[in-house]
């Protein structure tokens, strides 16, 4: 048997279940067997070919997820970042005490309307420490599923969209509410997410 009698492709060869009796003629009257390219006209053989471009674009998918899950881990690290500062700035230092000393002693004596088992200054520690747990436990967990479950996390639109809102919360909550400083490490912090997804999704294409 000559060499045109056989079909080199580099992966797998794809014939259509109706085209078998076509073949099996071909192989009693000893005519080679031509492979067609896989058009929206081509009957036969549907060739696909992977090899070498195959191999291209696994490379290049495995190099969009790792890059998904770098940029996903940044974000999350800023996060933790800003939560772990948060808290040492909540009971050391001034950095989150009133500029004026009378304000600070004036709270630590007044009691909110919702309660009076409480002050003001207290319930203002109260909510600067579960707002730096909050942006550690994000940073913690998110962090952690892109580096241990990456495929858990880029492929559940739940998770996503969770982290989304809650990074979008956060960057209106420092625009309104907050100042430059945490605006500008918290946007950065949703590019970096965004950046993310959107490299993930470009991975998971190459493959489809």
């Amino acid at each position: 048997m000559t060499d045109e009698h056989w079909i080199t492709i580099f992966d797998v060869v794809v014939w259509e279940k109706s085209k078998a009796p076509l073949l099996a003629q071909y192989a009693r009257n000893g005519a080679p067997v031509e492979p067609q390219r896989d058009t929206a006209a081509s009957s036969g053989f549907k060739i696909v070919w992977k090899g070498w471009a195959g191999a291209a674009l696994r490379q290049q998918d495995r190099e969009s997820i790792l890059a998904a899950r770098i940029l996903m881990v940044l974000s999350a690290s800023i996060l933790f970042t800003l939560g772990v500062v948060h808290l040492v700035y909540t009971f050391w230092g001034p950095m989150l005490t009133p500029r004026d000393p009378a304000l600070q002693v004036s709270m630590s004596q007044i009691s909110p309307v919702i309660s009076k088992e409480t002050t003001m200054w207290r319930a203002w520690v109260g909510f600067n420490v579960s707002h730096s747990m909050g942006l550690i436990l994000f940073g913690l967990v998110f962090g952690f599923l892109a580096l241990a479950h990456s495929q858990l996390l880029f492929r559940s639109p739940f998770l996503l969209i969770v982290g989304l809102a809650m990074l979008g919360g956060f960057v209106v909550l420092c625009r309104v509410y907050f100042f430059s400083s945490p605006l500008t490490g918290i946007s950065i912090a949703l590019a970096c997410y965004v950046a993310s997804i959107v490299l993930s999704r470009v991975g998971n294409t190459l493959l489809r």
